[in-house]
């Protein structure tokens, strides 16, 4: 008895869903490559959450030589001058679903992040992280982010959301 008056609600349940167009399916925050880059490329590493300050016992902290860095973080995107490099990354926070389509599409909201390192003599003497953010359209269907490179702007002219520094010695 209980299955014939289940079966007519849930196709109607489904029924209903199907014709809804779109809906915004919001995630937890996760690193992703930029969809505009090669796929066979490793999805950036997470250097949100390996950050720390000179006391700290994070991988990632004021004092490490530049080859601890190196091993920890890989390559970076970018290498300002001699003494500064910078890392970029593109997290994913929500997509679009299209269920009467059977998929989902690309990021609807995108959050780009941008950590300089700061070398003297190969030592690690100050980190800057900074982030920025990009909401999609249901419609837009593109490819590519500018979300890290703003963050790499925002490192200039707003500066950093978090910064940690080797203490200065006065004379």
């Amino acid at each position: 008895m209980l299955w014939r008056r289940a079966i007519p609600i849930l196709l109607i349940a489904i029924g209903v869903g199907l014709l809804t167009g779109c809906f915004y399916l919001p995630l937890p925050e996760h690193p992703i490559r930029d969809p505009g880059k090669d796929k066979k490329e490793p999805l950036p590493k997470d250097f949100r959450h390996i950050l720390g300050d000179v006391n700290s016992k994070s991988p990632i902290r004021p004092g490490l030589t530049r080859a601890q860095v190196y091993s920890v973080l890989g390559k970076p995107n970018y290498r300002s001058t001699d003494n500064e490099l910078i890392y970029i990354m593109l997290a994913e926070r929500a997509v679009w679903v299209y269920p009467l389509c059977f998929f989902a599409a690309a990021p609807a909201q995108f959050r780009g992040y941008a950590l300089r390192l700061t070398f003297k003599d190969d030592i690690l003497v100050r980190w800057e992280l900074a982030h920025s953010e990009e909401n999609r359209d249901p419609i837009w269907m593109g490819y590519g982010s500018k979300a890290p490179y703003e963050a790499a702007d925002n490192l200039q002219s707003k500066g950093p959301s978090r910064s940690a520094a080797l203490p200065t010695t006065q004379p």
